[in-house]
């Protein structure tokens, strides 16, 4: 018997059924995609999900190093710039809570990271730490979870981040005043260019492995001489 079976041949309420296919469409999603897994957290009293554990298995950026100088190009002349390396990690997990009035347009999913992500639209320290701005309002009241689940995953891809100081708003200033001063003119993320932690297709049923950008360590730039960059 099939997980779903005993669900499909009862009598659901209207937010059963909309939990129901909710969770049929991530158990599809995860069952194709090995990059992204579940687990069921907590169920209703009808034993459907109202929580889940996402995990991520994608290589994105979770905090940074200590402040450090480096000599760089720019305009053909050489500065000195103190920046702040990335610290990546492979795996991530995020919650998935329902509230008891999902879906409305006052019912959002609220999405919350449980280990450390260092994304301007995803807060990394503080009382709310791991809170995630998906951007409800551009999103919309049927948006379903996994979209949701994807858009979040290409945020710890970095091929979706906002970090300007302007609407939409970033959640994490500080990470987002990083991304604009340090990530993007050093050029380990930046969204215009195309360079990304992973360049992965999430959506794809058929992966091939996605190209990783390596961030090198101090000493293997210094052992290279590649210490200096031009921009």
């Amino acid at each position: 018997m099939g997980k779903f079976d005993e669900f499909q041949s009862k009598e659901l309420s209207n937010q059963g059924k909309r939990l129901l296919h909710e969770w049929m469409a991530i158990d599809k999603l995860c069952f194709q995609n090995k990059r992204i897994s579940y687990i069921v957290r907590r169920r209703n009293v009808e034993g459907l999900p109202v929580e889940y554990e996402i995990i991520y298995r994608i290589k994105s950026f979770i905090g940074v190093m200590d402040p450090e100088e480096v000599e760089m190009e720019v305009n053909g002349e050489k500065i000195t710039k103190t920046v702040r390396r990335p610290v990546t990690g492979d795996e991530h997990h995020m919650r998935i809570s329902l509230p008891n009035n999902f879906p409305s347009a006052i019912g959002n999913p609220q999405l919350h990271f449980t280990t450390d992500i260092w994304h301007p639209n995803i807060r990394s320290a503080g009382k709310f730490k791991g809170r995630v701005c998906a951007n409800e309002k551009e999103l919309g009241v049927k948006t379903n979870l996994t979209t949701r689940i994807i858009r979040i995953g290409m945020y710890l891809q970095y091929q979706l981040y906002w970090a300007k100081d302007e609407y939409p708003y970033p959640e994490d200033k500080t990470v987002a005043e990083w991304v604009l001063e340090e990530a993007e003119p050093m050029r380990w993320i930046n969204l215009d260019e195309g360079v990304f932690t992973d360049s992965g297709n999430l959506s794809e049923k058929d992966r091939t492995r996605a190209k990783i950008i390596v961030i090198p360590k101090e000493s293997e730039l210094k052992a290279s001489g590649k210490n200096i960059l031009r921009i």
